[in-house]
């Protein structure tokens, strides 16, 4: 004799706990991380190792040996700005390298954020092919960037056409408040952009 069936057999538990029972897996074998918050009008471009990266959740990832710390993007901003009686779009490309953020000492994080434009777009392009071929760690990375000349700073700037103003697309590294992406507490960057008159920029700091 044969039977039709005529509605699914039922599972233990909800769909919805059945993901919040993944997201704590995937988290407890993740020992460090670092969330990815960019403004609403920029996009990630291009995410180094991805293989390290959660692209759904913007946040790197290390399971392990924390010397393999470093993580990149290249990202783009694409926003608006009134100048006057008129909206002025503007669009710029950035990149960003945080090394050692496995540490709990924010102290010990070294990052910095440049304009993917002339002179150094070229020079980046050259030094993410090389590392983006080979895995590189931490110490690695720092002599490469330094033998580059990539500058240790805390901001980019740059002057939308057609404005008397200048743009500063800065960055804060701060506590993350959700830890469920990660078995440990772990930090996060914020990226802001901020709008002065030519005049009135602040500085930007710089380090070695």
């Amino acid at each position: 004799m044969r039977y039709i069936l005529t509605d699914l057999p039922g599972v233990q538990g909800s769909m919805y706990s059945l993901s919040e029972d993944m997201s704590s897996l995937i988290a407890e074998r993740r020992s460090h991380a670092l969330k990815v918050e960019l403004p609403f009008d920029a996009e990630i471009y291009e995410s180094w190792p991805w293989s390290r990266f959660d692209d759904e959740d913007e946040i790197f990832f290390l399971v392990g040996d924390d010397t393999w710390d470093s993580a990149s993007i290249r990202f783009t901003l694409c926003h608006t700005n009134r100048a006057g009686s008129r909206n002025v779009y503007f669009h710029s490309e950035f990149v960003f390298f945080a090394l050692g953020r496995s540490s709990s000492d924010v102290r010990d994080i070294q990052c910095t954020l440049v304009n993917y434009s002339a002179p150094l777009a070229s020079t980046i392009d050259e030094l993410q092919g090389r590392i983006s071929a080979w895995d590189h760690d931490r110490f690695q990375i720092l002599d490469l960037l330094q033998y580059r000349n990539i500058p240790k700073i805390s901001g980019a700037l740059f002057e939308p056409h057609g404005t008397k103003k200048v743009a500063l697309i800065s960055y804060k590294l701060l506590p993350a408040s959700d830890f469920r992406g990660c078995q440990r507490k772990f930090w996060r960057v914020e990226f802001s952009i901020d709008i002065y008159p030519a005049e009135k920029v602040p500085g930007i700091e710089s380090g070695v």
